[in-house]
């Protein structure tokens, strides 16, 4: 029996001289009937708490933006209730599921279940970061083309790129069904040998690419309204309106910083995650809620 941070494997031999090895964890009523103490009523109570917030706050969102008809007729916030959408799908999809993982360590929802689970998992994701690039962009636009924006910037074009954005993230994340599966450890996990290649693509296209384009839009905007600021009183009335627009812009970047903030240690333990090996990533599994399976 070799053991390897709480995980221990038994190898048993057959008559042919072959062997197999079945996992076994050095504390078994952990993981077969679930955590006690004070360290995991914590937990448990801030995945309650974070179920319950996001699921009030983004139902908020969605109701006001559609109860009232200023906010129905914001292109803006169109955007926004895409992204509250996408958290919420995410909050009751996948949230619970990764806080059964938390505190049983195992996966007891079949393969299937497994393989839809990573897919919904990372394409929700996609689709919030896709949203929050695809309005960055907007409002770079709204500032740099006030007048040409009046006139294509409409909700029936914004209805479309928001489910253009659902329609690619599926499509993007849709072969992680050919690369998750339960292994030997009872574990939802990436086949092994393409681990750590996928968690590089996942951190390049939710993190590293979107915000990259973030960036540049966002410093082209401050560049456009210096320049405006410095012409003086003949441009008064193009400083107000773009600094008015301005305002609505700063809500946009403290969405996005808050997600960058948020999802930048996800990554990077992940990352980190993908090129130890299976008995390490088990152990490690068993102390951190990682929101990659």
């Amino acid at each position: 029996m070799n053991t390897s941070d709480g995980v221990s494997k038994m190898v048993q031999s057959g008559d042919d001289g072959s062997s197999t090895v079945t996992p076994q964890y050095s504390d078994y009523s952990d993981y077969q009937y679930g955590p006690v103490g004070p360290f995991y009523s914590t937990v448990f109570a801030i995945f309650i708490l974070i179920i319950l917030m996001s699921a009030t706050g983004n139902s908020l969102v969605i109701f006001i933006v559609l109860r009232f008809r200023a906010m129905r007729n914001s292109v803006t916030n169109f955007y926004i209730m895409n992204v509250a959408l996408s958290d919420i799908v995410y909050t009751f999809m996948c949230v619970p599921v990764m806080a059964y993982i938390f505190f049983w360590h195992v996966w007891h929802f079949g393969n299937f279940f497994c393989k839809l689970f990573a897919v919904l998992q990372t394409a929700t994701v996609q689709v919030t970061c896709t949203t929050l690039t695809v309005m960055t962009v907007d409002r770079y636009y709204v500032i740099i083309s006030p007048l040409t924006s009046r006139q294509t910037r409409t909700i029936p074009k914004a209805a479309g790129i928001s489910v253009a954005i659902w329609i690619f993230s599926f499509v993007t994340h849709t072969p992680l069904a050919f690369l998750y599966e339960v292994d030997e450890y009872s574990s939802c996990n990436v086949r092994q040998g393409v681990g750590s290649g996928y968690l590089i693509f996942l951190f390049l296209s939710t993190y590293v690419i979107p915000l990259t384009i973030i960036g540049v839009c966002y410093g082209l905007i401050l560049s456009h309204l210096w320049k405006l600021s410095r012409n003086g009183s003949s441009k008064e009335t193009s400083v107000q309106t773009a600094t008015k627009k301005w305002k609505t812009t700063k809500i946009v970047l403290a969405v996005i910083l808050l997600f960058a903030f948020c999802w930048l240690p996800i990554h990077i333990v992940n990352i980190w995650q993908g090129f130890q090996s299976r008995e390490m990533n088990i152990s490690v599994r068993g102390n951190l809620p990682l929101f990659i399976p």
